[in-house]
């Protein structure tokens, strides 16, 4: 009888065991030297040997990575793409400018991302959900060779930005350059990236804006299908 319960408990252990590690390989909790914590995630099947995009996708204000998590795994599962939610270094607004500029972080964990696995940078999104929006369009603006396909979904164009793009000497960097922009037709970030996509446009970089008129302020019912149109979008091929 002691041995059956042992066994049973042995066995029991293994399984554990065994789940544990799946859900590590699958799921976990990074922090790079700098201090910078963020959920990481390889698509189901992963192999090592193969190239992938990415999703680095932001929260929004008062909320967590995990929430960006929670939307975000199961399009990255269908989609075959490494998911990496950061943490905002800020605990009310989420995301920072000062006195941490969390936009450079992003720029870290792509390079953290891309010496440890095989990455597509081409293909890979920054994706951000409001406050999160408004981080994701910056860093696209500041770092456009690093992050060249932006979607941004309920989040507000940042009046400083048109200085930046100004600058003639910016113009050649902006040539990949791709912004997506969701919105709804009652929400308040509807005009805000109306007129950002025109200031985009007017510079020659590529901008759409999508505005859904029953949905406000909250992450699409469908998003792997959204995330399907966008490619289309994004990467369609000129005749």
């Amino acid at each position: 009888m002691i041995r059956i319960k042992l066994t049973r408990y042995i066995l029991l252990a293994i399984v554990i065991t065994i789940t544990m590690i799946n859900v590590v390989y699958a799921e976990s909790f990074i922090k790079l030297k700098s201090g910078d914590i963020a959920i990481e995630h390889l698509p189901k099947d992963f192999d090592k040997d193969k190239r992938y995009p990415v999703i680095i996708a932001l929260h929004g204000m008062e909320q967590t990575a995990r929430h960006a998590f929670n939307a975000w795994k199961g399009v990255a599962d269908r989609m075959q793409m490494i998911l990496l939610c950061p943490k905002g270094s800020d605990f009310q607004k989420g995301f920072s400018r000062k006195p941490t500029d969390d936009r450079k972080a992003f720029v870290r964990f792509l390079h953290y991302l891309d010496k440890k696995y095989k990455i597509d940078t081409s293909q890979s999104y920054l994706a951000g959900f409001s406050r999160g929006g408004n981080f994701a369009i910056e860093t696209g603006v500041i770092y456009p060779n690093k992050f060249p396909n932006i979607i941004c979904m309920f989040g507000f164009y940042n009046d400083f930005l048109t200085k930046i793009l100004q600058d003639n000497r910016n113009r050649a960097r902006f040539k990949r350059s791709r912004f997506y922009f969701i919105t709804g037709k009652d929400d308040q970030t509807k005009e805000s990236l109306k007129k950002g996509s025109k200031i985009l446009n007017q510079y020659g970089i590529k901008t759409k804006v999508k505005t859904f008129p029953n949905l406000n302020h909250s992450y699409p019912s469908n998003l792997g299908a959204e995330l399907k149109k966008i490619n289309e979008w994004a990467f369609e091929k000129k005749e």
